[in-house]
């Protein structure tokens, strides 16, 4: 389809890797929606801090493996004060920086900038919420803002991490300055892989392919589902035994 290689291209069968799985996709697609309906009906206050939580989940995820990035957020998201913080953060790459955008972000959700998002994210004004994500919020940038957005069940979203870069023909950033640039690629990447797409929700043709490139199973993100939501039947992925 197209000719010019990314760096570092693989070709994983994602068709195959969601047939394989269509079950536990179906659940978490359906996980997702419970999410963000929650999300719209919960006070400002928790919406609030859903938000919060989704930003510092994708900040921790930055360039640091599947296993080692959950037990951090769940270890983050249950301390109680900042030596516990960044002790949490110890095992992840760049926890310094990390750990100074927790706090930074940890006041600017009061701000009227996050208010903001959180309207627009009412409105359905998903783009213009993906790029004020961006801008309100250290240590996501546009790429992890719209991983921050689509786990909150904004599923129009999704993340173009390396393993969706090395799993294209053609060459993709790794961040972006422009959300509306960000957004084509993205719908590069969907067409690309027209026979997920036009079934499925853009993030979850993204999870597949993240998953597919990984090789190990699904993972199902549930130690972030877990600490927004109560009744969830998923495997917390910090429990496993064989992490990315």
């Amino acid at each position: 389809m197209y000719s010019e290689r990314s760096v570092g291209y693989m070709s994983p069968n994602v068709v195959a890797q969601y047939e394989r799985n269509r079950e536990a996709y179906e659940e978490i697609d359906s996980r997702l929606s419970d999410v963000k309906r929650d999300f719209i009906s919960a006070s400002r206050d928790d919406q609030k801090e859903k938000l919060l939580r989704s930003v510092e989940f994708a900040l921790i995820s930055v360039q640091t493996p599947l296993g080692i990035a959950e037990r951090a957020y769940a270890q983050v998201a249950a301390a109680d004060t900042e030596e516990e913080i960044k002790d949490a953060l110890g095992p992840v790459n760049y926890q310094n920086n990390k750990f100074r955008y927790i706090m930074h972000n940890r006041e600017a959700i009061e701000t009227e900038s996050a208010e903001e998002i959180i309207t627009l994210l009412e409105d359905g004004q998903i783009k213009r919420a993906h790029e004020q994500t961006a801008d309100t919020f250290l240590g996501v940038g546009i790429v992890k803002a719209g991983f921050a957005l689509a786990m909150l069940g904004f599923k129009e979203c999704l993340c173009t991490d390396t393993n969706v870069i090395q799993s294209v023909d053609f060459d993709v950033q790794e961040s972006y300055n422009d959300v509306d640039e960000y957004w084509n690629i993205c719908q590069k990447i969907l067409d690309y892989y027209d026979e997920l797409s036009e079934n499925l929700p853009n993030f979850l043709v993204q999870w597949v392919i993240f998953d597919a490139m990984r090789g190990e199973g699904v993972a199902y993100h549930a130690e972030f589902f877990h600490s927004i939501m109560d009744d969830i039947n998923l495997p917390k992925q910090a429990d496993l035994t064989n992490f990315a």
